[in-house]
């Protein structure tokens, strides 16, 4: 088994085993991490390494989405699905006209919701 493959699975194995409330949090930071990458792609003008992070910020904030529990969670299910489609949008909006305007407005919303994530689970521990 070669290395990447050994850390692959480590990875792989990571998630799997991870409790739901910290994968959510590694959701957070991979949304963000790409967001940050597709601004750095935007600014050196790759094009397609660009797309491929906003696209990547999409799928992991669309996961967040359908996770939600509205019958459990009520109103703040609710918001939540509202903050998710705001920041979906604003990156579809960003991929379209190449700009981080949106991008930057996304990661403000997602960084403010993870603040609160992570506080709920040290409260909750």
């Amino acid at each position: 088994m070669t290395s990447n493959a050994v850390l692959n699975r480590y990875k792989e194995d990571a998630i799997t085993m991870a409790p739901r409330e910290k994968i959510v949090s590694m959701m957070f930071n991979h949304a963000l991490k790409n967001m940050g990458q597709a601004l750095e792609k935007l600014e050196t003008q790759e094009r397609g390494r660009f797309g491929l992070h906003i696209s990547k910020s999409q799928a992991i904030v669309g996961e967040l989405l359908s996770s939600l529990d509205h019958e459990v969670g009520g109103k703040l299910s609710r918001d939540l699905e509202r903050l998710y489609l705001f920041v979906i949008d604003r990156l579809i909006d960003s991929n379209l006209k190449r700009q981080g305007k949106g991008i930057r407005e996304s990661m403000r919303v997602l960084k403010t919701l993870k603040e609160g994530w992570d506080h709920a689970i040290t409260q909750t521990a």
